[in-house]
């Protein structure tokens, strides 16, 4: 009786072996950042960062662009017109990329205490890469920050991709 049982369980598990395990996809594995004066000038910051791109999903990438999402107060004071990152560079499955960038931001009337209020300064990184042929634009969160709802709403996060991937799958079952 007991080996009867033994073999229906691993038929059953047997079953399952077609299962693929999701893949992990583009994610930042660390980020860091510094604040600064710029030329001296206590009214105008810049702030740096340097950030971990890994290529978690199973084919290799083309990753055209990098743009920093930042907290809202820190937006309206951005100086820089164009905080995208040009990275122009193809990433194999299971490597990372280091990508540093800055912006400036107008820090009159502020302390340093009210900037450290902020925290985090990064919301997300906005990421344009190519794969298999298709083009993606895709929001990265920021390693161990939770993205909101809210912020799915204001930034667009709802991919058309995305959506089609959950039109598949609800197909396929």
């Amino acid at each position: 009786m007991i080996l009867f049982l033994g073999i229906v369980v691993s038929l059953n598990l047997g079953q399952y072996d077609h299962i693929s395990k999701p893949e992990v996809g583009l994610r930042l594995t660390s980020i860091t950042t510094a604040i600064g004066a710029v030329d001296n000038e206590t009214d105008r910051q810049s702030l740096s960062y340097r950030a971990y791109l890994f290529n978690g999903l199973e084919d290799e990438v083309y990753v055209d662009w990098v743009e920093p999402l930042l907290h809202e107060e820190l937006s309206k004071r951005l100086l820089t017109k164009d905080s995208r990152v040009v990275v122009s560079m193809q990433l194999a499955p299971g490597v990372s990329i280091e990508i540093t960038g800055s912006v400036i931001f107008s820090s009159e009337g502020l302390s340093k205490e009210e900037i450290a209020k902020w925290e985090p300064l990064f919301t997300g990184i906005k990421v344009l890469y190519h794969r298999q042929g298709h083009s993606v634009q895709e929001i990265l969160p920021i390693p161990g920050i939770v993205i909101t709802s809210a912020q799915v709403l204001k930034y667009g996060l709802l991919n058309k991709s995305w959506v089609v991937g959950a039109v598949q799958d609800i197909e396929h079952r």
